[in-house]
């Protein structure tokens, strides 16, 4: 897909800012948006190694699912190094957590890439799926095992660059870049119900790994 920067949002643009600028109204700024644009520049945070960079870059990003977040539960929980029963016994947990199939999942993105650096959003991009958090904490309690440190370590951090079609994008989260700009909220977010294809990524960029302001590995 290729982008258009008259038809495009992106908040790191001046142009953009400019309009935004213009409205006084939360309301007529939705209803201009949706006229002006039909794409939205956005980023994902993460943590990946190669063979999950080669699938965002081939397959694009996916929508959150069990079989989706099982895999990559088995790929940072289990070390080759565990012995075979410790192994054995981690997946069984990881099945068990994952009883429940979700069919329909999100991805979840923000507009403002400065928001995946700061204080209060920085974890994202330190442990990746956020979701596998409360399965690596019980996999602590059960193996005194720092399993949070197993996420940070796993591949490269990166931020996924992508375009967002407008016409997949809730009224909300465009509420929310006026409601941002103002003031009112904290954060730029973008969730949408749909996979990205690999038409949609613009770029995959390794980056540092994030200092851990709110000692969150120990959390």
């Amino acid at each position: 897909m290729q982008i258009d920067p008259q038809e495009t949002f992106n908040f790191n643009d001046k142009q953009c800012i400019q309009y935004l600028n213009r409205f006084r109204s939360s309301k007529r700024f939705l209803a201009s948006f949706r006229r002006k644009y039909t794409t939205i520049v956005a980023y994902h945070a993460t943590n990946i190694n190669e063979k999950e960079r080669l699938s965002i870059q081939t397959n694009g990003l996916k929508r959150a699912s069990s079989t989706l977040f099982r895999q990559k539960a088995i790929d940072r929980f289990i070390l080759p190094t565990d012995p075979i029963a410790t192994q054995m016994e981690i997946l069984e947990i990881i099945d068990n957590h994952f009883w429940r199939k979700v069919s329909i999942g999100e991805i979840n993105l923000v507009i403002d890439n400065e928001l995946l650096t700061h204080r209060d959003a920085y974890h994202y991009l330190l442990f990746g799926p956020e979701s596998l958090l409360p399965l690596a904490d019980d996999l602590r309690k059960k193996f005194n095992v720092n399993f949070r440190n197993r996420m940070i370590e796993f591949g490269e951090h990166a931020i996924v660059k992508v375009i967002v079609p407008v016409s997949l994008t809730d009224d909300t989260w465009i509420n929310n870049i006026y409601d941002y700009y103002n003031e009112y909220v904290r954060e730029i977010c973008l969730v949408i119900k749909e996979d990205l294809h690999q038409e949609n990524i613009i770029e995959i960029k390794n980056v540092p790994r994030p200092y851990d302001y709110h000692n969150f590995l120990y959390y």
